[in-house]
Order: C-alpha cells, then structure tokens, then sequence
C-alpha cells in the first residue's frame, strides 16, 4: 500500500516529534539521577542532612517563598555546619506551562530552577544590598532605597523599609566584604536580610555547583561576622553559631512581610 504525500509528510512529522520528545524524556531523566549523585556527594563531603520538598523531614530553618500554593517550598535542601555557622543550601523548582508558539492547543512547560545559601541572623528590618546593574531600576523599589550609608561610593543599593537601621547596620566593613575580589564572579552577589536569616545565590552556575556552594557559604559567614555586637545582642535576636547557646526573644522590629519569625 503506497502512501500519498501528505500522509507521508505526517508521519514523519509525528516521528519527528515523538523522536524530540523521548530526546528530551532521557535528558531529563540522566540530569536528575546526575544531580541527585552530586547532591548525596556534597552532602556526605560537607557532613550534612539532606531534605527533599516533598520528603518527611524539614530543615531546622529557614525562610522560604513558594512560587504558588501548588508548589512545595523548596524541591530539596542540604543542611550542615560551615565555620561554625548553621548553613542550608536549597534549590526551588517553578514549572510554567504555556501555549506554543501559533498554536492553541499544545503547551510548553518550562521549568526553573534557583539555588541559595541561608544562614541564622539577627531579626533585622527587611534589608537587601545588591550591585547596580542595567536591569535594578526595574526591580528597584524606589522607596525602600536608602541614601546616607557606606554602600553610597560603590555600585550598591541598599533597600530598607527603615533607613535608620540600614545607616547603622550597612557598615564599611560590610561593604568592603560584599565587594571583595573574591566574590566579584561570575556576578557580585545580592545579600538579604529577613525573617531572621541572610541568604545570598549560589555563587556559580547550575542546579548545585558545590564549590559556589562553598563560595556563597564563606561570604555569608564573613557578613555575619561583620555585624556588630549590639546587633547579635538585642534582647530581641539571637546568636546563632553552633558552638553558642541559642536563644530567641520577641522581636519588636518590623520587617518588609509584616515581622521576623
């Protein structure tokens, strides 16, 4: 049975396509089990306890934002010990499903991923410090931006919903750690301060790059030691190196989602 040319065409079409999507399935299959290894690897390597979002198991802390209601707040998190300092690496996962390009009927999923380290800090207002970039004024709200600290003669912005605090706290010892040559790539990375944690991106590129792991780790470690004592001290915050006692209080301050923890 000869096939006309249209039929001909339509199937190869079909094969085609069949052929991209089983390309695709595998891929996706092989980067899992491949990240999975690297993350058992690194969680052995750094002594730490592994987390899946949809495991039994919590991280200790942590301060995460759900992309939506049907999204697990993290899809997984390795927890450990870094210098001292109680550390969490987390990966989130955002799945968004859209129609292909001149079609109404067939979807394109894409999804995304985004990795961070946290740490324990003082409950502070909500505070970011990030480099200036072509794209900030999109993202910059201009009436959290504060004038008058020591990030004014570099490319920061400092973003605060109390401008007094944020004099006080963004001092020239914290600057100059952001702005170390050591952290300056691939990207001079974004620091925030919230719901009683600083967290910072990955410092290197993929899904979990350990030694950008290790990178982000240190920086944040080296912010922490830069805050001052009155800080760490206030009757409403706490020390949260390992090797201290940890004690939690009311915090009176407010922060830009309405409170600390």
């Amino acid at each position: 049975m000869e096939l006309d040319a249209g039929t001909t065409t339509l199937l190869i079409v079909v094969a085609f396509g069949l052929g991209c999507w089983l390309l695709g399935w595998l891929w996706t299959r092989a980067e899992e089990r491949r990240v999975t290894t690297q993350r058992t690897r690194f969680t052995q390597q750094v002594g730490g306890v592994e987390h899946t979002g949809d495991g039994p198991t919590r991280p200790t802390f942590g301060h995460f934002d759900p992309p939506d209601a049907y999204t697990p707040p993290f899809h997984w998190a390795v927890e450990w010990n870094h210098r001292g300092f109680h550390t969490l690496v987390y990966e989130t996962r955002t799945v968004k499903i859209k129609n292909a390009s001149g079609s109404s009927t067939s979807k394109v999923k894409k999804v995304t991923h985004h990795s961070a380290v946290q740490m324990p800090a003082p409950p502070t207002p909500w505070l970011r410090i990030q480099p200036r970039t072509r794209y900030t004024d999109v993202f910059v709200d201009a009436a959290d931006t504060v004038q008058g600290t020591a990030a004014d003669h570099h490319d920061l912005i400092v973003e605060c919903r109390d401008p007094e605090f944020a004099r006080t706290f963004v001092s020239q010892q914290l600057v100059d750690t952001i702005m170390s040559p050591r952290y300056a790539k691939p990207f001079r990375p974004t620091v925030t301060f919230e719901h009683g944690v600083v967290q910072a991106d990955q410092r290197g590129p993929g899904r979990l790059h350990p030694e950008g792991t290790i990178a982000a780790a240190d920086l944040l470690a080296d912010v922490l030691q830069t805050i001052p004592r009155t800080v760490w001290n206030r009757t409403d915050a706490s020390w949260n190196r390992t090797e201290a006692p940890h004690e939690t209080g009311p915090s009176g301050m407010s922060s830009k989602d309405g409170g600390t923890p």
